[in-house]
């Protein structure tokens, strides 16, 4: 998993400024931060309310707010065209997730659709929402992206992000309101509000370390299981060698051995893209390689 932070792209007159990109091996995600005071509901229509309340719970203000998934969907439209139209990627999925940073806020989603609601994550739920959205493409079973190629999209976009003067504000979707203690009318002084800025600042950190965490965990696992496979398919060459009376690389070298590893085939027509095997190894020893790594 690969983690980009503050990625700003533009595409002929657009631009979308992106807080953060994930990618994995089976999708691309796009997460839209916001921290914002007060309750948030969302309708059946997929418009976004928030309601302020007096220390006694009585909302004495609404008021409509941009819709974040609106927002994030712009950004996929924006991503996707700028990864087609310069040949870095086009097949895989890309993803939208709001995450909503201020623990306070309650979110009412039960009126919105499953498509909204499937998107919105509270930020201490983060690492599991992504966990999740991985063991469900891994169901699908559509393929993944290998090592080289996660690399090189995240290389195109560091390479192409254009940097400007970040609005924290602004991108927040703040108002006066969320610079109030307890709604009370009276305005914090400067200071207060200065603070209450890089608390903003600071919840990213806050965000990113959970996906850090998780992102340590799978490649744990990752490595693990790259190493079984590697045990079992040399230990598979060693017999194959035995039984013929011919040196273990006859069957496939080391070299071989490693790239079976990067594109882990899933059939023999992907195996035969790998170097070093034609069709008559593949058909000798392909079912058994395929059966291990895919065990």
């Amino acid at each position: 998993m690969l983690i980009l932070h503050d990625i700003r792209l533009e595409s002929e007159d657009y631009v979308a400024q992106m807080d953060y990109i994930i990618i994995t091996k089976y999708f691309i995600m796009i997460l839209e931060t916001k921290k914002l005071s007060g309750d948030i509901s969302i309708n059946e229509s997929g418009d976004f309310v928030r309601s302020f309340k007096s220390k006694c719970g009585k909302v004495y203000k609404r008021e409509g707010i941009y819709s974040p998934v609106t927002q994030n969907e712009r950004h996929i439209r924006i991503l996707k065209k700028i990864l087609k139209d310069n040949n870095v990627c086009k097949n895989i999925p890309i993803y939208s997730g709001i995450v909503m940073a201020n623990s306070k806020s309650i979110i009412n989603k039960g009126r919105a659709s499953k498509d909204i609601k499937e998107q919105i994550v509270k930020y201490d739920q983060l690492a599991k929402f992504i966990k999740d959205k991985i063991d469900c493409e891994k169901k699908k079973n559509n393929g993944i992206v290998i090592d080289k190629k996660m690399y090189s999209i995240a290389e195109y976009l560091k390479t192409n992000n254009k940097e400007a003067n970040f609005d924290y504000i602004k991108k927040y979707s703040l108002t006066e309101e969320d610079f109030k203690e307890n709604n009370n009318n009276e305005c914090l002084i400067e200071k207060e509000i200065d603070e209450d800025i890089e608390k903003l600042k600071e919840i990213d950190n806050k965000i990113i370390n959970d996906i850090i965490y998780e992102k340590d965990l799978n490649e744990n696992f990752k490595h693990e299981g790259i190493n079984n496979i590697r045990k079992k398919l040399k230990k598979f060459r060693l017999e194959i060698s035995k039984i013929n009376g011919i040196p273990p690389y006859y069957v496939f070298n080391d070299s071989t051995l490693e790239e079976i590893l990067e594109k882990m085939p899933k059939c023999n027509e992907d195996l035969i893209k790998v170097r070093g095997f034609g069709k008559v190894k593949v058909e000798k020893y392909g079912e058994n390689i395929i059966e291990i790594v895919n065990s």
